[in-house]
């Protein structure tokens, strides 16, 4: 079990992502991009223990 959500300004987690996620102790995804993510990429973060580490950094492949 999981949670995840969406920062659509590019950032990576916050401060309150890492505390919310200590406090809760299951781990999060942050999906991270901005409206131009198509040329721009995407960045994926994994929350454990109230911290994050990049999972993907980079431009989405089309699925083949």
């Amino acid at each position: 079990m999981g949670l995840f959500h969406v920062h659509d300004s590019g950032t990576p987690p916050s401060p309150l992502d890492l505390a919310t996620n200590q406090k809760i102790s299951i781990p999060s995804l942050v999906i991270s991009g901005t409206t131009n993510y198509k040329e721009k990429g995407i960045d994926i973060y994994l929350i454990t223990e109230g911290v994050y580490k990049v999972l993907y950094q980079g431009i989405l492949q089309p699925k083949k």
